[in-house]
Order: structure tokens, then sequence, then C-alpha cells
């Protein structure tokens, strides 16, 4: 074996084992949260640092919880020093200009000490059901209105828990029990991380130098690799815009605009242009905007590799003070996913005429659609924050997902746990046919789920529902690509009557049903080159209505061939 190898080998095995490490830190977090949210959606990220707060390595879940966090980690040592960190201390923040972007995110960090020396960080984050305030508002005007703000303290000192900060986030949430037990199983989850690398040292008999070197170059060859996948984008300045459902002072709809271009190895991504911040709760801080112009780049160019402080450090975002991109402190945020997501839908739709064979068209799953329902009065109280799902775009050689969280990386409760959750009754759920643009490969189909507020719930009298309803694409649907059509727009009833706006509130009284339609995906190609048999699949399957197969398709089914012809 040549010293090479043996090099390449070693750092291989402490890649993995970094891998390993917050793989574990993960699968505990969701296995220890007591919320739907962290538990069942995924809805949280898991992250291990060296020493100087570099990112070596990442869990799989929430990339706008994950892109945030190198971000957060050199802000968290420029506000407290290594050396002011002790073994047994554990910080925490909701900040969202620190963090993820809104209240209800909290980060806790963990720094991990190994023979009394600074090893590195374990970090986490997770969605909380409530963190006080006024619980999911569509009509806050400032970020005080959204839940308890927690600027990064101590959730423990040495080892011993702060219970007069944990008493007074219990004190601001509705569902005490529920924050404590998810915050704690954050604690749990970074304890993963300091005993699993503290026995990894043990075991190899690794220094503080050892790691720091193992982290270099792992940093070092992620930049390299990094670097190289970006000479696959097309020289030149890519621009594109995207008109958002919601409208500014004047009425005109927001927009979020970007260039991006090549530079010195280096993507640059500009926002001039992009629309001013907004007094209302959809302004996306800079760290998300960030996180998710680097989702949609990566998974243009480079989406095996591994994220870490190497790849990210090929981006450079560009955005003034003050835009709905990078909003200033106290600007509503609650619903930042309304801006934040679709930004890496834009960065493929810039992508997509320059280099279409790397890209998807459109994504019904953007904005996404995320609900809050809420007891006010009846026999039980309850929060239940459901997200339904749209349809991805379609690519240049398959067929977009349909009902998928993209680019969020959720996953959908069950009917079971909701019901378990809420008194609410789910009366359908099922894709909605027709929804995915029309294609050479077809978009992702949306979905169709109806809830009732019964009139009885099993826990006694019935009680009205306060509902915070989160839409999206009711003015334009998912764009197609290479000649594919959009994708079907969103759509959301109360008793049978179309809602005008995708982001509403309302009081479901006993009996009231509310009906979502998610968007579809974008299609890819001309849809009379699809595959006759991919038609005759999608209408035997009810994907697809007869009059969308002949009138758009071209296809006639002859003498019962399945087949079919054109």
């Amino acid at each position: 074996m040549t010293l090479a190898h043996a090099v390449n080998r070693s750092l291989e095995i402490l890649w993995t084992q970094f891998e390993s490490i917050t793989r574990e830190m993960e699968a505990t977090l969701v296995r220890t949260a007591f919320s739907s949210g962290i538990r069942d959606a995924g809805d949280c990220a898991c992250a291990l640092f060296d020493a100087a707060g570099r990112m070596i390595s990442q869990a799989s879940t929430a990339p706008g919880q994950l892109g945030s966090m190198p971000f957060l980690m050199a802000d968290f040592l420029r506000r407290v020093p290594a050396a002011d960190v002790r073994e047994g201390d554990v910080f925490i923040t909701n900040d969202p200009w620190l963090g993820c972007g809104h209240t209800p995110d909290f980060y806790v960090i963990t720094p991990i000490f190994c023979r009394q020396q600074l090893y590195g960080f374990a970090a986490n984050s997770g969605h909380h059901a409530d963190v006080g305030g006024r619980l999911g508002a569509q009509d806050s005007r400032e970020v005080y209105e959204e839940g308890l703000l927690v600027p990064l303290s101590h959730l423990c000192h040495g080892g011993t828990e702060n219970r007069e900060l944990m008493a007074l986030m219990r004190m601001n949430s509705r569902m005490p029990e529920e924050l404590q037990g998810d915050l704690r199983a954050q604690m749990a989850a970074n304890h993963v991380a300091v005993t699993r690398l503290a026995r990894l040292v043990e075991v190899s008999a690794l220094s503080r130098s050892d790691i720091e070197a193992a982290a270099d170059d792992i940093i070092a060859r992620s930049a390299r690799a990094m670097r190289e996948a970006l000479g696959s984008v097309t020289p030149g300045v890519h621009r594109g815009f995207i008109a958002l459902d919601d409208v500014d002072e004047e009425g005109e709809r927001l927009r979020i605009c970007i260039a991006l271009e090549m530079v010195d190895g280096k993507v640059v991504v500009d926002f001039n242009g992009t629309s001013r911040q907004v007094a209302k709760p959809i302004n996306s801080v800079l760290n998300y905007s960030r996180a998710y112009v680097f989702v949609g780049l990566k998974m243009a160019v480079a989406p095996a590799l591994p994220t870490n402080a190497g790849t990210i450090a090929c981006l450079d975002v560009v955005a003034a003070e003050g835009l709905l991109v990078n909003p200033l402190f106290p600007a509503p945020v609650r619903w930042r996913t309304t801006v934040g997501l679709m930004i890496a839908d834009l960065v493929l739709t810039v992508l997509g005429t320059a280099m279409p064979e790397r890209v998807i068209a459109g994504s019904g799953t953007v904005p996404r659609w995320h609900q809050v329902f809420s007891s006010r009065g009846g026999s039980q109280r309850f929060v239940l924050q459901p997200h339904f799902m749209g349809g991805m775009g379609a690519a240049y050689s398959h067929d977009g997902l349909s009902a998928v969280a993209w680019p969020a990386n959720l996953r959908e409760l069950s009917l079971e746990a909701m019901e378990h959750e809420a008194p609410l009754v789910f009366l359908r759920k099922a894709y909605r046919a027709d929804s995915g643009g029309a294609g050479t490969y077809r978009g992702g189909l949306g979905e169709e789920i109806a809830i009732q507020n019964p009139a009885v719930w099993s826990t006694g009298a019935a009680g009205p529902v306060r509902a915070i309803l989160n839409c999206g694409r009711f003015h334009d649907g998912a764009l197609g690509l290479a000649g594919g059509s959009a994708g079907a727009r969103g759509e959301l009833r109360v008793n049978g009557v179309r809602v005008a706006h995708s982001r509403s509130e309302v009081l479901l009284q006993p009996g009231d049903i509310v009906e979502f339609m998610t968007p579809g995906g974008g299609g890819f190609g001309d849809p009379r080159a699809r595959d006759r048999r991919a038609v005759a699949t999608d209408l035997k399957l009810e994907l697809i209505s007869a009059d969308m197969a002949h009138d758009v398709y071209g296809y006639v089914e002859i003498d019962n061939d399945p087949r079919g012809a054109s």
C-alpha cells in the first residue's frame, strides 16, 4: 500500500465516522421528539463542526436549516469565543436572523470536549409546534408578534440545565410539555455526537490536530470537486424572476429576481431587482435565502457531493439589506417559506435554458403548503401543523414525483397520526388528476385533501377550529420546460366556496369542510412525443382524464389496445 493510498484510506474512514455520527444524531432526535413535526415529518437538521466552527458533516434532513448552520456557527463563535465555552455547556437560540429565519426553529449547539480540549461542536435544529405569539398569524407586521425570541443563551451551564430559561419558554407555549420534550430531544441528539466523537478519539488515539487535519482535507476536497462541477455552468449571466401571489403596498405582485454568473471559480447570485421587504410575514432572512440558492445550484451541478464548508464556500450571494430576501429586523418572517423555497425553483429555472438536461421543470411543491389548526374552545386543546405536498417538475428523462416535499425534504404526516393529535376528520386524500403539466415527461401530480371539523369531537362537545391556511401558486402554475406545459394552479375551498388568497385565516365551525388542491409540477418536452404506453398507464390509473389524454397528448385507443396509438 502506498503512502498516498494509506492517507486516503484513513481519511475515508474518518469521513465515514463523521457521517455516521450525524446520522445517529438525527435518528436520536426523531425517535425521542414529542412533536409530530420532528418525529414524523422530520422537520429538523443535525450537523457536526470542527473546533473552528466549520461544517464537516451533516444528516439528510431540512436543507434550509442545514444551509443556515454554517453561518449560524460563524456568528456563534464571534459572540461566544471558543475559549469561553466549557464542557457540559449547551447553547440555544431561535433568533431568525442568526438561524433559519423564523421563531419556531430552535437551534441547539453543544461543544465537544475530549481530554479537556475542544474538538468540535454538535448542532441541530428543530421546528417547534408552538413558541407563543399569535400562532402563525398571516397578518403579523413585526417579528415580535410571532412568538418568544430567545437570543443566543445557555440552555445548560456545565451540565446543569438552565431551569429559568426552560420555564420561560414553557410559559410562552400553548404546548409546554411538547416544547420541553423536543428541546430535551435536541440536547440528547447532540449528546450522542459528544459521546461518539469522544469514543472515536479514544479508540483511534486521535489528537485534536488529527481531527483538524481531516477537516481541512474534507473541506478542501469538497471545494475542489464543487469548483469542477461548477465548470458545467454555461458562461454568461443567467437572469430570471418569479412573481409571487402576494402584492406590495401599491398592489404590484412581489418579485424575486436573480442574476447568476461564474466569477473566479465561484457562482455569484445577485438579487438586484427583487422587491423590498413587506409588512407581511413572508420575508426571508439572508441565511434562509442563501440556503435555497445553494440547494438549487447544487442539485443542478453536483447533487451527489456532500454539503460542508467546502461546497458552500463556492457560492457568493449579493442581496442588499431591506430586500424581501434580506429583510431588516424586526420584519415579520413566520411564513418565510413563501419566498425562500421559491428561490431554489428560480435557480433551476434560470439554468434551464442553458443546461436543460441538468435541471427539472418548475415544481408545484413550492411554496410549501403548511397549515396550522388549533382549538379555540370545545373540549380539546391542540395545535396541528400538517404539510400538504405538490408535484415536482419533470426532467429530461423521467416524470416528476407526485405529492412530495421538494426542496424542503420533509415527510407528510399520516392521516392516522393527524387524526390522533386533533379531532379533525380527513374525508379525502388522493392524487389530483390532470394536475401534472403535460410533456414528453409529465410533471408530478398534486393532491386533494378534504378536512372536516366534525359536529362532535371524540373528547366531547365540538368547538370552533382556527385554521391558518398557507398555500401558493394560485395565479401561476409551475413552469414547464423544453415545450412542456405548466402544472395546475393551487386551489383552496371552504364549504365549497373558493378562497381567493393563497394565505388566509378562517374559523371552522363544527361541520365545516376545508379542501386543498395542491399544484402540479411542470412538464418536460412536447406532450405529443410522450410514449403511448405511458399515456395509457396514466389513463388507467386515473392520473389524467380521457379529455387530457385525447386533447393534449393526442391519445386514441384502438381496438382496446392498452398501448394506444396516435
